[in-house]
């Protein structure tokens, strides 16, 4: 908003001291504003030399688009063709990473807004002086007032951490008040967004520049995984605590729910006195509530590391690596999608890179949503392109496609609706309407993280309030970008299942036998620890991996588009995930129990870890849980090993050993008993 905002009032002083006015102003206007936009949303934080030469080639790119749309519109069918080409190359240059995916976009959106605009050839060289002029204002916005301070934002970063934490907290509560399945799924649904929280922060780690002061970067991921792996471990006892049948005293619920608000409302010393109160009480406690005050023990415990800058001079074992990768600040999508299974298709999909395969696809899906477009208008035929092109911006399966061509309808059709109530509203209000239109810009790319659907309703009334300014707004223009936006849509869905196909079952799958191999990884680097072979860097980089091993199956499982009636597995699937996720949790809480293991822990400990380890691998194995069997009558089952393993251990570490035994409990789970389905 802030970079539209100013180059609009930059151009306006532009055109006014070289004596620009009438049509050609509002040219240079559009094409600044959209060039404006277009760098400060695809032009992410980074070190200002990256910026500077990401954001030096971003007016080169749109130049090029602007040149060749005005060069080839007035042959048409070559102007329709050369949309083609550059939406596949759009997509494929992003195999060269971040400058080129901005560069491939910008390209993209000049040559279309240009073929929208349809200026003559006598107006380029204006519209080159605009590019440029706005060129050079955004980027030196990006250098000052826009640039990220990556340590700032992992400050803020820290800030969301902990407010997800209160937030764990507070659902705890919830669920001790009423312990109904939907407040379980609620508890467990702040947990997913704790994690997503903790994998950002950990990439944000990878920038040197955004350690504060006396901190390690290993230091900030042992204190993440601990704020973690204490919430999940206090979501679990509250579920367990509120079980039907714990008989726990009122007086010890009541100040088990005193001691969950103080600390989720950040009173630190009494949060400290309640936990004293409840350790306090006859040791014939429940083991929930041991569990649970355990895990707030911890959390306040890191909280009070970060309140009391106790984190500063800790040293961390082993050089820093992120495990993932952020793109643009984000987190990036579905990184585990199978090439496509080529049953029938175009062709076998072994041979094609990701980005090859989705320039492919985007290619097709233009050409085809210029031929719908072209026979719904031969004037608004764009909207349909874009349509198609989008979808396949940020998705890597034929579900996130679909879900994502849909939504771009569903937000269509409301933005039309609430667009021709506006456009009333702000009707003869110049400045009214611009003030609108930036208000809509805001709250697009506000809400892109939350819903595309409500992205695409804001977008829409910006386009309502911009066909306004131009006194070009009417309902049928509407109607026909609801029209075009649809046939877009549905070139996108066919050329997704038709084409090379990355299909989303096939995809869950590997997300699940990759969690397995990181989980099966992970209890090995345990056993390894146990017996003093292993750095602690180690089980704290795998608990992350695991972490987001565990997201890939979640991305993967809502991508899927089911059928009501039709998807007989669906059950079972739901079934499959919970308990995949449980065993992601249950392993990386092995990691602070296995740290603080005494300095020679029984052997049975390490020899449990490499069960575990040997039945997580023979899991991944499985092409299909669905058709795994369960074992014949007599065979050993692996709780029943670990159980047996951890009572012939002398010494045994409490809080390791239910862990392990959870953890084993919770494999078996994917396991059918026998005499089962």
């Amino acid at each position: 908003m802030v970079a539209v905002g100013t180059t609009i009032a930059v151009q306006l002083l532009v055109a006014e001291a070289l004596g620009v006015t009438g049509p050609s102003r509002a040219l240079h206007l559009l094409l600044g504003s959209l060039l404006a936009m277009n760098m400060a949303t695809v032009i992410r934080q980074g070190p200002r030399r990256d910026t500077a030469v990401t954001a030096a080639w971003a007016p080169l790119a749109a130049a090029l688009g602007a040149v060749l749309a005005t060069l080839t519109a007035p042959r048409h069918w070559l102007s329709l063709a050369l949309f083609v080409v550059v939406s596949a190359a759009a997509v494929w240059v992003r195999r060269f990473g971040a400058p080129w995916f901005a560069g491939g976009f910008i390209v993209w959106q000049a040559y279309f807004f240009t073929l929208y605009l349809h200026p003559p050839l006598a107006a380029l060289p204006g519209m080159l002086v605009a590019i440029a002029v706005s060129g050079a204002w955004v980027t030196a916005l990006l250098l000052t007032v826009l640039h990220a301070d990556p340590e700032r934002t992992l400050r803020r970063t820290v800030v969301a951490l902990r407010a997800r934490a209160r937030s764990v907290v507070s659902h705890c509560l919830d669920v001790l008040h009423d312990p109904g399945e939907a407040r379980v799924q609620a508890l467990r649904a702040q947990l997913v967004k704790l994690s997503e929280v903790t994998l950002l922060f950990d990439g944000q780690l990878g920038d040197p520049r955004a350690l504060p002061e006396g901190i390690t970067a290993a230091g900030l991921r042992r204190w993440i995984v601990s704020v973690e792996i204490s919430c999940e471990e206090l979501a679990s006892a509250a579920v367990a605590l509120a079980a039907p049948g714990e008989a726990v005293a009122p007086a010890t619920l009541a100040l088990v729910e005193e001691m969950l608000q103080v600390l989720g409302w950040g009173e630190l010393g009494a949060a400290r006195d309640r936990i004293r109160a409840l350790r306090a009480k006859p040791h014939d406690q429940l083991p929930a509530v041991r569990r649970l005050v355990g895990a707030a023990d911890t959390l306040l415990t890191a909280v009070e590391d970060w309140e009391y800058g106790r984190l500063r001079h800790q040293e961390g074992d082993g050089e820093y690596e992120p495990v993932v990768g952020l793109i643009g600040g984000n987190l990036p999508g579905t990184t585990v999608a199978q090439e496509g299974d080529g049953r029938g298709r175009l062709t076998a999909p072994s041979t094609w890179s990701t980005t090859s395969r989705t320039a492919l696809q985007a290619g097709l899906a233009a050409a085809l949503a210029l031929a719908a477009g072209e026979l719904i208008s031969s004037q608004r035929f764009y909207w349909a392109v874009i349509a198609a092109f989008v979808a396949f911006t940020g998705t890597a399966t034929v579900g996130e496609t679909v879900r994502k061509s849909v939504a771009r309808i569903a937000g269509t059709v409301a933005g039309l609706v609430a667009a021709v109530g506006l456009a009333q509203v702000t009707a003869g209000h110049a400045l009214v309407s611009l003030a609108a239109l930036l208000g809509c810009i805001f709250l697009a790319f506000y809400l892109q993280a939350l819903s595309y659907a409500a992205m695409i309703f804001f977008i829409t009334l910006m386009l309502g309030e911009l066909y306004g300014i131009l006194n070009k707004f009417s309902d049928s223009v509407l109607l026909v970008r609801l029209a075009e936006t649809a046939a877009g849509a549905a070139a996108g869905i066919l050329v997704s299942l038709l084409v090379l196909p990355s299909r989303t079952r096939p995809t869950l799958v590997r997300a699940r036998r990759l969690l397995l191999e990181d989980l099966a990884e992970l209890a090995g680097a345990c056993a390894l620890r146990l017996e003093g072979r292993a750095e602690s860097h180690r089980l704290l980089t795998d608990a992350i991996r695991l972490d987001e091993a565990a997201r890939q199956v979640l991305r993967s499982a809502d991508s899927l588009v089911r059928v009501p009636g039709l998807d007989r597995d669906h059950p079972g699937r739901r079934h499959r995930v919970a308990v995949l996720g449980v065993c992601a949790s249950t392993a990386r809480s092995l990691v602070p129990a296995v740290l603080a293991a005494p300095a020679d822990p029984p052997p049975q400990l390490a020899q449990a870890c490499r069960l575990i380890a040997a039945e997580a691998q023979r899991l991944a194995d499985v092409p299909d849980l669905r058709h795994l069997r369960a074992p014949a009558e007599g065979t050993p089952d692996l709780a029943g090993e670990v159980a047996t393993l951890l009572e012939q251990a002398s010494d045994l570490p409490v809080v390791l050993g239910r862990r392990l035994q959870r953890l084993a409990d919770a494999l078996a789970l994917l396991v059918p008993r026998s005499g089962g389905s």
